[in-house]
């Protein structure tokens, strides 16, 4: 018995990948515009200067 022409093994045909699908993300709500107090500045720079002193303290 004769085979049939066979065409040449081809590689077979991949379906592209499909990522899952995603929720969308929600954005936080945004908070009302808040300013800085300058009893905060004042702290911030209370802490800054204390953190120096102790640099060349312990240096």
């Amino acid at each position: 018995m004769e085979e049939p022409d066979r065409e040449p093994d081809r590689e077979p045909v991949r379906e592209p990948v499909r990522e899952p699908v995603r929720e969308p993300v929600q954005e936080p709500a945004r908070e009302p515009d808040r300013r800085v107090t300058t009893l905060e500045l004042f702290f911030d720079l209370v802490f800054v200067f204390t953190l120096t002193q102790l640099t060349v303290l312990l240096a």
